[in-house]
């Protein structure tokens, strides 16, 4: 009969199945990873924001330190 698939053809169809299958825990591995790397680069480009707003406020810290330093050297 035509409707009943032949071993081979059932084997074929099994293989297929566990491919699909295989790629289809691929594919959501490497989604899941993604999702991670972007969150990690997300938490490196805040923590370079705290860095460069720090770099800033012990800019402005020195600069005041100084100008106070040169007030009292006048005295």
């Amino acid at each position: 009969m035509m409707s009943e698939m032949s071993a081979s053809e059932h084997e074929v169809r099994a293989r297929l199945a566990e491919r699909e299958h295989a790629n289809k825990e691929w594919r959501e591995k490497s989604n899941k990873e993604s999702m991670v790397a972007n969150e990690q680069r997300m938490k490196l480009s805040a923590l370079e924001n705290q860095v460069q707003s720090a770099e800033y406020r012990l800019n402005e810290f020195k600069d005041a330190v100084l100008t106070v330093v040169l007030e009292l050297a006048r005295e």
